[in-house]
């Protein structure tokens, strides 16, 4: 599963305790709110979200976390 144990360049990763994750944060397929073109990389640093723009009107989003410099970012690159 996507969220089970892994090996990593032979290190073993143990799995994710997903079910303690807030559901809003784990990856999903959601519409596209950022009207980007697809393959672009959009992060929401006010809202804890980066979205990988799709075809079709469509987002992966991933809940993410940012540092202090991560607020620090604005416009596009």
């Amino acid at each position: 599963t996507m969220y089970g144990p892994k090996v990593d360049e032979g290190y073993q990763l143990p799995a994710i305790p997903y079910e303690k994750i807030d559901p809003q944060y784990l990856r999903q397929i959601v519409p596209d709110p950022t009207g980007e073109k697809p393959g672009t990389i959009v992060v929401d640093a006010s809202r804890n979200f980066l979205y990988l723009v799709r075809d079709g009107g469509r987002a992966i989003r991933y809940g993410v976390s940012l540092g202090r410099a991560g607020f620090e970012w604005t416009g596009s690159a």
